[in-house]
């Protein structure tokens, strides 16, 4: 997985590349862009094949869209206090953070 800031990522795998290219809309809502590319083989571009690699990112996908909506409220209560980030396993998020914070104060690292 290869992330560029702000806002695009690629998904690499040996039968199929997945790019998402995230749009905020607003405090609450963002539109994600997600785009296919398999290789120009017969084998990789039969539905059957293109469905199973849909189906299967997509229960992933699903998981994610069941819990984020569940986060975004509870983080927006009064009862909720942000916490550190876990330096082994959220060092893309603290990146992320750091690089926006950057980019909206104008500063170079």
């Amino acid at each position: 997985m290869v992330c560029l800031f702000p806002n695009f990522t690629l998904v690499m795998g040996p039968d199929c590349c997945i790019t998402f290219l995230v749009d905020p809309q607003g405090v609450s809502k963002t539109r994600i862009r997600v785009d296919w590319l398999v290789p120009d083989t017969e084998q990789a571009k039969s539905p059957d094949h293109v469905e199973s690699l849909v189906q299967f990112f997509d229960d992933l996908m699903q998981e994610d869209l069941q819990l984020l909506p569940l986060i975004q409220k509870r983080m927006g209560s009064l009862g909720y206090h942000r916490g550190q980030l876990c330096p082994k396993r959220e060092m893309g998020v603290h990146l992320f953070q750091e690089l926006l914070m950057q980019h909206l104060s104008h500063k170079t690292l």
